[in-house]
């Protein structure tokens, strides 16, 4: 059944955000959620702002919305028959049935990680798209800590794309993606 209290573990955040215009956690101030990082939690702003917080399962629910839009426009593109199905089973899963009920982290994680690798994995590597590939990833990193356990996969990614390539290139690659994918959630890093 959907949640009918409002999502207090995931707005806390953007409240004192709000509150007192920093992201560094005040003494005394009431919060509920860990230190970690919450880049996510802060597209939760605008409806706390306009002091409307039960607006905020909105938001997420329109991350879901990106999230079928990013699968549908991609399995046109790659023009699989069958990928429809697996839209529709994602999208029906209960699980996910109810994160779209509230305003949780999880949609925009998964559509951050899911753009980043479409990007990553187009036909030609540029360094344009990897520098891209590395801002969402970087989102996707600050969105929550444990995300940090698949930094080394877009690594392996790079070393296997450049195994032919010069030295340089590998290098310079893996120090781009490194860079802007380390470089978004390095202040929630820092202040945790």
């Amino acid at each position: 059944s959907p949640e009918v209290k409002e999502d207090q573990y995931h707005t806390d955040f953007p409240t004192i955000y709000l509150k007192n215009h920093t992201i560094m956690i005040p003494k005394g101030e009431p919060l509920r959620a860990i230190l970690s990082p919450q880049l996510a939690e802060m597209s939760y702003m605008i409806t706390i702002f306009l002091n409307n917080k039960e607006s905020s399962r909105y938001i997420n629910f329109l991350f879901y919305i990106l999230i079928l839009l990013t699968f549908y426009s991609l399995s046109k593109e790659k023009r699989y028959k069958s990928t429809i199905y697996a839209i529709l089973i994602f999208a029906s899963t209960p699980i996910v049935i109810k994160e779209t009920s509230a305003a949780y982290v999880e949609f925009p994680l998964i559509l951050c990680l899911l753009i980043s690798v479409i990007v990553l994995c187009k036909n030609k590597i540029t360094n344009k798209g990897i520098f891209l590939s590395g801002i969402l990833f970087g989102g996707m990193l600050a969105t929550k800590l444990w995300t940090i356990a698949f930094f080394p996969i877009p690594l392996i990614y790079l070393l296997i794309q450049f195994k032919n390539k010069r030295k340089n290139e590998l290098l310079k690659s893996i120090l781009i993606f490194s860079f802007f994918s380390l470089i978004i959630p390095s202040i929630w890093y820092l202040r945790s």
